[in-house]
């Protein structure tokens, strides 16, 4: 039998946050592929993954995760341990996008 994926400590906090900046939001943590997401977000027409990282992940988890981020050839792939860093990634990613 398959266990449920894990969430991050802030993976209901990052989805409150992108519905409330107008963000259509798709949960994809449950999917449970290693290399899935954790959320499919978009707004004026920009599609972005959205990765949470606890603020106690181990250094070789968040490596993992921004060397997917970097070998990704589609639209923006954030990868956020907080709220703070979320907001700064999406201003990022809007403003490469435009």
């Amino acid at each position: 039998m398959r266990r449920a994926a894990q969430t991050d400590s802030n993976h209901v906090l990052f989805g409150q946050t992108l519905r409330e900046l107008g963000y259509s939001v798709l949960d994809t943590h449950a999917v449970g592929k290693k290399d899935a997401p954790d959320w499919v977000a978009g707004r004026n027409g920009l599609t972005l993954f959205v990765e949470c990282v606890g603020t106690d992940a181990a250094p070789h988890t968040v490596e993992e995760h921004l060397a997917r981020r970097r070998n990704w050839k589609g639209g923006p792939w954030i990868v956020a341990r907080d709220v703070d860093e979320l907001l700064r990634e999406l201003r990022w990613a809007e403003g490469a996008a435009g």
